[in-house]
């Protein structure tokens, strides 16, 4: 009996805090093919994306690039009102990772 009782309530705790919660994703959108040497623009987002973009939220963050040999780098984010922006230089061919 005891046992049921505790799975009823687990179940109903868990259902009550499951619908208050809100995800936020954190997602960058670069181009998809660069020329080796080309600067590029990086949008960086961090929001509940099912949100009205003039309602997203930010947040201190930071964004690395990975190179292909696996150097990472640090990249300087600008603010922008609804989202962040970087500047971004690839020097060697392959494969990058933000």
């Amino acid at each position: 009996m005891f046992r049921w009782i505790f799975t009823a309530l687990s179940a109903v705790l868990f259902l009550t805090v499951a619908t208050a919660v809100y995800a936020h994703c954190i997602w960058s959108e670069p181009p998809y093919r660069v020329d080796p040497g080309d600067q590029v623009i990086v949008d960086v987002f961090y929001a509940d994306p099912d949100d009205p973009i003039d309602e997203r939220d930010k947040t201190s963050m930071g964004l690395y690039v990975i190179s292909p040999g696996g150097e990472t780098t640090d990249v300087e984010l600008n603010e922008l009102d609804t989202y962040y922006q970087a500047a971004v230089s690839f020097e060697d061919t392959g494969m990058y990772t933000p």
